[in-house]
């Protein structure tokens, strides 16, 4: 799994709608401005996170976003899979037969292994777990937009 800004932007805006008042919907607009990051581009992420299910999109006057599960449901694993497709960290260019190593990769192997323990960290970690561990803070965003620290 390769890390782009995708992810970045991703994670800082299922952050940033996890902090919103639940079934609040937030524009696209309004997330790209807090990140400073074009909207379009912004909006080409949320499409993919709405296909994988972490956020529902609304269309209209109202239209928008919002999380379509509870904070603590939603992991980094989550987030960038849906950002960034599936892709393996390590992508060998040639099929194991036609190999000059041979058919056994210990190379490929390693880096299989480093993913799976990597995926196993990013499933540890939720929206909500990010949240709470904001130095004992959390930032909550009130249906006015204001943004409020609250110790726990």
């Amino acid at each position: 799994m390769e890390f782009t800004s995708k992810s970045e932007h991703a994670i800082h805006g299922i952050y940033y709608l996890s902090n919103k008042p639940e079934n609040s919907v937030t524009y696209v607009s309004e997330i790209a401005r807090e990140q400073n990051v074009s909207e379009s581009y912004l909006a080409k992420i949320f499409q993919s996170l709405a296909k994988a299910g972490i956020v529902s999109s609304y269309r209209g006057s109202k239209g928008g976003y919002t999380l379509s599960r509870i904070p603590e449901d939603i992991n980094l694993k989550h987030i960038i899979e849906a950002a960034e497709g599936l892709n393996p960290i390590f992508n060998c260019s040639g099929v194991r037969s036609n190999c000059s190593v041979n058919i056994h990769c210990v190379i490929q192997d390693t880096f299989h292994e480093a993913e799976n323990k990597m995926f196993e960290v990013l499933e540890n970690v939720t929206m909500k777990g990010i949240s709470e561990q904001l130095n004992g803070q959390a930032i909550v965003i009130d249906n006015e937009n204001n943004i409020k620290v609250e110790a726990d």
